[in-house]
């Protein structure tokens, strides 16, 4: 199955993704950053929350377009086709009714939800280093 295959490299992704983001956060906020420098971490971080943005928009499609292809099995005129296609939409309206999504490591659902978690977890960390730096060298 594709979701065995990838499901752990989308963990590690995410989780490296969110950590770029939280990084190139706390640099860019670091003093004594060049403008040079903070437009390199900047585009770095804003790289990295599209690119969990986008694995998990297109993931959120994909369950959407499951759905949507259940429904229109449902609103078919099933009585004007012959024995073996109502067999065969059968078998895909029950293959179909299990919500299919990709997971993330140990069944995580990637959507948008996650990617909005990654985000608040990236400020998280980044409130983490900021405080904990600002004890630190005083």
């Amino acid at each position: 199955m594709l979701n065995n295959l990838v499901s752990s490299q989308l963990l590690l992704q995410e989780f490296c993704m969110t950590c770029v983001v939280c990084c190139s956060i706390y640099r860019s906020t670091s003093p004594g950053v060049s403008s040079t420098e903070m437009g390199y971490v900047s585009t770095m971080g804003i790289i990295a929350a599209i690119e969990m943005l986008t694995v998990s928009w297109f993931n959120q499609c994909f369950m959407l377009e499951v759905f949507e292809l259940l429904n229109r099995i449902y609103e078919l005129d099933w009585l004007n086709y012959n024995t073996k296609m109502r067999k065969m939409l059968v078998f895909l309206m029950q293959r179909v009714q299990r919500p299919y999504h990709f997971t993330m490591g140990l069944g995580f659902p990637l959507n948008l939800g996650v990617f909005f978690t990654m985000i608040k977890t990236s400020y998280s960390l980044y409130a983490l280093l900021t405080n904990t730096g600002s004890k630190v060298s005083t």
